[in-house]
């Protein structure tokens, strides 16, 4: 009888310490994959910065999500194991300590792994990266460093994959490597409201989208973490697997009202770059989320993680950064 489940989970840009200037990943000079990952994992071991356990370093509100599900187990009596998967030490457990870093595979972020690529060459960045990490047990740990060792160590356990799309793309060829080493293809589902396609992976997506954000609430940034939470919990008298979980959130899905659609007119970069400008030299102190709003109600668009990068670029112009 299956007596745990897998579920492996992103890290969080969010930490609770502050991080040392010298651990963020746009520190780290140019240079092919395999040569930055060496020179990354040498900041991490020469750093002086106090270690935490992962789960005491990450903080948020899917970081919250992503903890409550340790205590949770299915109706089934399978106890759930979490793991993480981390842009910055690849994948670690829940207590394995950790230095504060600031490194991720989101394409607008300063400390991004793929920044300074071009975008065709973005996912063989991050994949390589990946594979990379996984050869430095940089946290001098026993415990796997791929998905492919867990599937390896517990090919009966359902394994659950929660994680936007740049991350899958990062985990890509470590999961459909994990993929034979489990008893059946059915132990492996895949959590990420965004992801329409993922190539071999495809079939293991678990059909849901935005409108089950009327169901479990909260933001669309940690829908994903919600809707695997809740799944979870309704799984009754049998394990999560995929064929499992396809047909409860099939039936949740049939139950939502359609997302609505704005009708808004479309903004170039640099027409937005002047609108964020034109509002921070009337209010210096203003933040992108209210301004996005205000943006959008005068009927343009802009999608949200485009308009933070910008209000970034912005920012940092005007603070002669």
């Amino acid at each position: 009888m299956t007596t745990v489940v897998n579920v492996i989970v992103t890290c969080t840009k969010r930490k609770t310490v502050a991080v040392p200037e010298r651990l963020k990943f746009r520190c780290v000079r140019r240079a092919p994959v395999q040569t930055k990952a060496t020179l990354w994992c040498q900041r991490l071991n020469g750093s002086r910065a106090e270690t935490l356990p992962a789960r005491q370093l990450y903080s948020g509100d899917h970081w919250s999500i992503a903890r409550s599900l340790e205590s949770a187990s299915t109706a089934s009596g399978a106890g759930v194991r979490l793991w993480i998967a981390s842009a910055g030490y690849g994948l670690i457990a829940m207590d394995t300590l950790l230095k504060p870093y600031s490194a991720t595979f989101s394409s607008d972020h300063p400390d991004s792994i793929a920044k300074g690529t071009i975008s065709e060459d973005r996912v063989s960045v991050v994949r390589h990266w990946w594979d990379a990490m996984s050869q430095h047990d940089i946290a001098k740990t026993a415990q796997p460093r791929t998905i492919a060792d867990i599937a390896a160590d517990a090919p009966t356990s359902p394994l659950l994959i929660i994680a936007s799309e740049n991350y899958l793309r990062a985990l890509q060829q470590d999961v459909l490597s994990a993929m034979p080493l489990l008893n059946n293809v059915e132990l492996l589902s895949i959590f990420s409201a965004g992801c329409r396609s993922l190539d071999n992976l495809t079939e293991h997506l678990v059909p849901y989208d935005a409108r089950m954000q009327h169901v479990v609430g909260g933001a669309l940034r940690s829908l994903n973490m919600r809707v695997a939470q809740l799944a979870l919990s309704s799984c009754r008298g049998s394990p999560p697997t995929y064929a499992v979980l396809r047909q409860k959130l099939s039936r949740l899905m049939r139950q939502q009202p359609d997302l609505t659609r704005f009708d808004r007119q479309p903004m170039t970069d640099d027409d937005v770059r002047s609108y964020i400008l034109k509002e921070l030299r009337e209010e210096s102190t203003g933040c992108h989320t209210p301004l996005l709003r205000k943006l959008r109600d005068t009927g343009h668009a802009c999608e949200q993680k485009r308009f933070a990068r910008l209000f970034r670029e912005v920012r940092e112009h005007l603070n002669g950064t």
